[in-house]
């Protein structure tokens, strides 16, 4: 019979006495004792994302544990589906899902594999804004995507890098228009064009302190 660790630290983070003794029910039912050792901050859903230990009297493995509402109902089967649709080299950047979705009352929860083994080796992009690398790490994972992940899966088309951004942002958009007025960030510039012909994408737009046209 397992035992759910840290207790508080689980309370103070999910904040749903429910959900909290949903998931001390379920680690009693598993061979394994389960650990708290950190919490991910930078995640898009804002959801709870957990840094876990299975411990066992044979092992001890480390896992993310990703909590979804009962809004996200198709998000932990997306995680899944990501998986077995990726390139067999494109999946090192993947994070699998450990075992079936765990059902936690009005809330669920995945135990996803650490992508590339080590995450002590990784280093999310959010703490890296003040780095001069930042631009070339961004340039890596977008190409990654656009030309691996996306390979021969999908037509491509020319379409504006303003009409791709706020399908990306989708429900932050209007917040994001906000801070940038707030923050003095130039509105009005003209659009971008993103060309994704022949496996790559070449976005031109004019930057307002130069005529010259810039790319990426």
């Amino acid at each position: 019979m397992g035992q759910l660790h840290d207790r508080e630290v689980w309370a103070e983070r999910l904040k749903s006495p429910g959900l909290v003794a949903a998931l001390e029910a379920w680690v009693k039912r598993k061979p394994f004792d389960l650990h708290q050792r950190g919490w991910f901050a930078d995640g898009r859903s804002r959801r709870p994302v957990a840094r876990v230990l299975h411990a066992s009297p044979d092992d001890t493995d480390q896992f993310v544990l990703k909590f979804f509402d009962d809004s996200d109902e198709k998000r932990a089967a997306n995680i899944q589906q990501a998986w077995l649709n990726a390139h067999e080299e494109f999946r090192k950047h993947l994070a699998e899902v450990k075992e079936d979705t765990i059902m936690l009352g009005d809330w669920s929860a995945v135990f996803l594999c650490i992508a590339g083994g080590n995450l002590n080796a990784l280093q999310p992009l959010t703490d890296l804004y003040a780095k001069s690398e930042l631009a070339e790490y961004c340039g890596t994972v977008t190409a990654s995507v656009s030309r691996t992940w996306n390979r021969n899966r999908f037509p491509r088309e020319t379409r504006l890098l303003s009409d791709v951004l706020k399908e990306i942002m989708d429900r932050r958009y209007d917040a994001a228009f906000d801070w940038a007025r707030r923050s003095g960030v130039p509105l009005g510039i003209a659009p971008a064009v993103c060309d994704a012909t022949a496996g790559q994408t070449h976005c031109r737009t004019h930057s307002p302190c130069s005529r010259a046209p810039t790319r990426w």
